[in-house]
């Protein structure tokens, strides 16, 4: 019954839709009064008002100590990494961050032996994050400034999986709840109390989002008191100088993650010292537009390139519907994901409110009714929608073999690729960032490592981008309200149109099923000559994805668009060829054209209304900015070479130091995915007649990142052409 009510949504939308199989777990959330569990509601209160009183104690303690802060600040930017990880060390802090996604995996393995209490009070506490860059500083800055009731949540973010998992346990109040005030009038008020509940089973339970239980408001209040502890005695124990430590001056701690975080990475620093209330619609749009960016052209390299189709190919799970029909919705279905995201991004960007404010939305000063309010509800839901659709796939994608130590990271994948409860609970951008950390340590050999790295990254993004939007829930104070309106707004989601899915969609229908096998054996058939498999399944295809996309005009533009952008070479070798004869020859295909499209009777305006061009197309209709290295010339001259003069293999890793060399930053996102940004004011700068555009490439993992001439000239150089023209 719960399942198909709106509450079965909402525990949908938030454990996933495998929620019913954390049933069990979940009754540690709401545990049964007993004499064991049970506390005086006098005592309670003693309880609360004395964690409330230490917080309160030190954070006046950070907002006083200006001066110690700033001491602080300067003599910590003097450090070295290990010498702030030496600092940190004796503060007795975790070293590796998300302490209780590794608690968790420790427990799994060893049956729930030895696993601290500490790991799931607050990882925000740990030598790894709070040593890189300006990370502590801030986040000592940003406390000192803030309410502390306003980190309540963030440091308290691992205690809901503490108390999931069973390592940590709730005290109860029967038929009571504690209520945070919206608002409070006293800066050292906490605007707390414990007040008699509505009642259902003798146990009450919140209503809105200022409401909690009373274990689990007690447990929050004893984590963020750890927090505010640690930061109170950052600056009572201070640091030493750090030149009287030894004869040699210290060298200034820079590393690349403070000039350039790595994308999960910096998701985790807005716990430290983001503002809760404030959502960054630029880098929405950064993340989401670079994805949607490197998806075409991954499309479009997939149709031209039949060596990195015969590769993609390979790897694609041929179980049921299909070769054709998986390889179809992987590559569609991230374009479709991310032009879906897109175009939500693009009414926010196009609406007067927000680009008053710089693309940072203070999302405090939107009033109930306001249409950005509804706006911005809407973009949280299509995340959360497309977040669920990546991970259905991950399901089916093949996971490689490496050596190394694999335990966490085989625990991490079976709850991604189960989609389990506890990968919500555990925190998703925490779970991402630990199973990026772990892939790392891992030697994949020859494996074929691209869809399982590509499906991280696409999730890792989305992950981030949902961490942004998932702000917007400050909005409401009433948690039924919150439910309905965004239950509502899921329901109107199913229904858009969606035309990148649509177009794929009927093609395979279109197709049939028994076509599809026929072209399944055909393209796996090794008695044809590769080139020629590779042009038989774009020319069939092409010939259904025209057919079926007839009298649909936004169908119609998607697939003039793949066939402007990426047209299939229709040359064929002489020798040892058998053409895909039944479905009828590829010549009959006309295509669609802008004639054809302008002739639509479905079209609108269509005088007033330009085709849209996609960034290959205004590219075309403009100049490039041009790049002359001034150093990795070797690199580049062997990486643009005839590939019939080069049958080495080139390294990722000289890619990344040529691409930094030319002036580029390199921001990595979860799996494979690294963002390339141009620094416009970088001193390497190698730019003129224009900036070149954010690119997004997957790093090769297998053969510790090498590949041959012809698949580095095609997945590098010829997408790095698009966006500027290399002068040697």
């Amino acid at each position: 019954m719960i399942q198909v009510s709106p509450a079965g949504q909402q525990f949908r939308r938030t454990l996933g839709p495998n929620w019913a199989a954390g049933l069990d777990s979940l009754q540690n959330l709401s545990p049964v009064p007993s004499p064991q569990n049970s506390v005086d509601p006098t005592k309670f209160e003693a309880f609360i008002s004395m964690r409330i009183q230490k917080i309160t104690e030190d954070w006046v303690k950070l907002q006083k100590d200006v001066g110690c802060r700033a001491s602080f600040r300067k003599r910590w930017r003097q450090l070295t990494r290990e010498a702030r990880k030496d600092w940190l060390q004796m503060r007795s802090i975790p070293r590796d961050p998300h302490s209780h996604v590794y608690a968790w995996a420790q427990g799994l393995e060893s049956g729930d032996q030895a696993i601290s209490r500490s790991s799931f009070m607050s990882s925000l506490l740990n030598i790894e994050d709070l040593s890189d860059g300006s990370v502590l500083p801030d986040f000592l800055d940003a406390r000192a400034n803030t309410h502390p009731r306003l980190f309540r949540y963030t440091d308290s973010l691992s205690v809901l999986s503490g108390v999931y998992t069973g390592y940590l346990s709730l005290k109860c109040v029967p038929g009571m709840i504690v209520t945070f005030a919206p608002e409070i009038t006293g800066v050292e008020e906490y605007g707390i109390s414990l007040e008699r509940g509505v009642a259902i089973d003798g146990e009450a339970y919140p209503l809105t989002l200022n409401e909690e239980t009373p274990g689990m408001s007690l447990l929050q209040l004893e984590a963020q008191q750890r927090v505010y502890r640690f930061l109170a005695d950052c600056l009572l124990v201070g640091l030493n100088d750090p030149s009287s430590e030894s004869g040699n001056e210290s060298l200034p701690c820079i590393t690349g993650d403070e000039e350039c975080p790595s994308l999960l990475p910096r998701a985790v620093r807005l716990d430290y010292y983001g503002r809760p209330g404030t959502i960054d619609l630029k880098y929405l749009g950064n993340l989401v537009n670079a994805s949607l960016d490197e998806a075409r052209e991954d499309l479009w390299q997939l149709r031209q390139d039949c060596g990195v189709w015969m590769n993609r190919l390979d790897e694609t799970p041929g179980r049921m519907p299909g070769r054709t029909s998986n390889h179809l919705r992987v590559v569609f279905g991230r374009i479709d994901s991310f032009h879906t995201l897109s175009r939500h991004l693009l009414l926010l960007e196009k609406y007067n409110f927000f680009a008053d404010q710089n693309h940072e939305l203070d999302i405090s000063g939107l009033s109930k009714d306001s249409e950005a309010r509804g706006l911005l509800i809407s973009l949280h839901v299509a995340l959360v929608s497309v977040l669920e659709e990546q991970l259905c796939w991950l399901e089916s994608v093949p996971w490689p073999k490496g050596t190394g130590n694999l335990s966490v990271l085989l625990q991490l994948l079976e709850l991604l690729r189960t989609n389990n409860p506890a990968l919500r609970i555990l925190d998703m951008a925490a779970v991402m960032r630990v199973t990026d950390r772990e892939i790392a340590k891992v030697d994949f050999g020859d494996s074929d490592t691209f869809l399982m790295m590509q499906a991280l990254n696409d999730v890792s993004v989305l992950v981030c981008c949902l961490k942004e939007s998932s702000k917007h829930s400050v909005l409401f104070s009433f948690l039924g309200e919150h439910i309905h309106l965004v239950n509502d707004l899921e329901n109107k989601w199913e229904k858009q149109n969606r035309p990148w899915r649509s177009v794929m969609e009927k093609t395979l229908a279109a197709l049939g099923e028994t076509e599809r096998h026929k072209l399944d054996r055909h393209i796996r058939n090794q008695s044809i000559d590769a080139k020629s498999r590779h042009l038989d399944f774009w020319q069939v295809i092409n010939r259904y994805m025209v057919a079926s996309s007839q009298g649909n005009i936004a169908n119609e533009e998607v697939v003039y668009e793949i066939q402007q952008a990426a047209p299939v070479d229709m040359t064929r070798p002489v020798l040892n060829h058998a053409h895909a004869g039944w479905v009828g020859q590829a010549n009959d295909e006309s295509g669609i054209t802008v004639t054809k499209l302008r002739r639509s009777k479905t079209r609108r305006d269509i005088q007033s209304k330009p085709l849209v061009l996609n960034p290959e197309q205004i590219a075309k209709a403009r100049p490039l900015p041009v790049i002359t290295p001034v150093r990795d010339i070797w690199f580049w001259s062997a990486l643009s070479a005839p590939c019939s003069e080069n049958k080495s293999e080139l390294s990722w890793s000289d890619f990344e130091t040529a691409m930094v060399n030319i002036g580029y930053k390199i921001h990595r996102h979860g799996g494979s995915g690294r963002r390339f940004e141009y620094g416009k004011e970088d001193a390497s700068s190698c730019a003129s007649n224009g900036t070149p555009g954010t690119i997004v490439f997957h790093e090769p993992h297998a053969k510790r990142g090498k590949v041959s001439h012809h698949l580095a000239k095609s997945w590098w150089l010829g997408r790095l052409q698009r966006r500027f023209e290399l002068k040697l």
